[in-house]
């Protein structure tokens, strides 16, 4: 049995894959580069094509011809070197043309001030969350020289890159960000709860030191999150618990309800929107929700992609029911409206 798990493992692990876009004219026109297999020694140097900005084929770098560099450009030559980069890392069971994925992916193209890359280990995540959580490092350890190779070829610099991982995504971001030695900063959405808070494996979990920043936003710690503080700032929007605004208790016997993940879903919906309303959650400091209730607040800052740098301690606001989820000022005023 454990050589059969292993098996499936390493053919997991062979079959991760980024998906690079570099958008072009502000946005407008958009290069995709080919799926990229991790494995593959021609990975930096492999062609790239127009594939508009939905990104919704497969290409694999052994399909790709290597000698029409006129039809197909260089990776080298795709990236834009003026744009920012972000990586983003999807969760257990998801993909990158997952909901979450295409909608953090839709949010940067919007933007259009960024290099997004994507890794998909959506075949090692998709075989069993106990499977998943023993091998996350060796997960990492793929993604991390592949990052590497890009640094040595001057494609991304550890100083300027922005890693975001959600939900088991965001503890296996951190062990790329760890293995790196020197992201500038790195966001958990919904850290996920399950073994991890039980440290079964010694620093497996997320925390503040594994990059220069690190912000964590909390939607779902009484479920499927990870509980109490892991981040340089970490953000408890409706204190961080089942059931967000919107969100309502299901009776499915299925993990991976829809309707089950509501609140652990809304941490990426949350963050996707603070991409293109940078002020729209606003949240206070405050040593806990019910002070937070209470009006016992301090100092504001917006959760997100806004959020700055030199941020420390323990946020709290309140959000909507419903797109758009965030409130602004509103936020900051605790009714009992919006919130159970």
């Amino acid at each position: 049995m454990a050589k059969f798990f292993k098996k499936s493992v390493e053919k997991g692990l062979n079959a991760m894959f980024l998906r690079v876009l570099s958008p072009k004219n502000n946005g407008k026109d958009n290069k995709v580069v080919p799926d990229l297999l991790l494995d593959d020694e021609r990975i930096l140097y492999l062609p790239t094509t127009d594939a508009g900005s939905k990104c919704d084929w497969t290409f694999k770098s052994k399909d790709v011809a290597l000698n029409d560099e006129d039809s197909f450009p260089s990776l080298e030559n795709t990236l834009n070197e003026d744009l920012k980069n972000v990586f983003f890392i999807h969760g257990f069971y998801e993909s990158v043309d997952s909901m979450s994925v295409r909608n953090v992916l839709n949010g940067y193209l919007e933007r259009g001030d960024h290099n997004v890359l994507l890794l998909d280990w959506s075949v090692v995540g998709r075989l069993n969350y106990l499977q998943d959580y023993i091998y996350l490092k060796n997960i990492a350890e793929r993604a991390s020289k592949a990052l590497q190779s890009m640094e040595r070829l001057g494609l991304i610099r550890q100083e300027d890159l922005h890693i975001v991982g959600n939900s088991m995504g965001a503890h296996l971001a951190a062990l790329v960000a760890r293995n790196l030695g020197s992201v500038r900063r790195l966001t958990g959405l919904d850290p996920a709860g399950p073994l991890f808070k039980w440290k079964i494996i010694r620093n497996s979990e997320i925390c503040k030191n594994d990059a220069t920043f690190v912000d964590i936003i909390h939607t779902a710690m009484s479920r499927f999150g990870m509980r109490g503080k892991c981040g340089d700032v970490d953000f408890y929007p409706n204190g961080g618990l089942c059931f967000q605004p919107g969100c309502k208790r299901s009776y499915s016997l299925s993990v991976l309800d829809s309707k089950r993940l509501c609140s652990h879903w809304r941490c990426w919906r949350y963050f996707v929107e603070s991409l293109t309303r940078e002020d729209a959650f606003l949240a206070a400091a405050a040593d806990s929700w019910e002070d937070f209730k209470k009006g016992n607040t301090r100092d504001v800052i917006p959760m997100g992609y806004c959020t700055p740098p030199d941020s420390s301690g323990s946020y709290f606001l309140q959000t909507s029911d419903r797109s758009p989820y965030g409130k602004g000022e509103d936020g900051l005023k605790y009714t009992d409206v919006t919130c159970k």
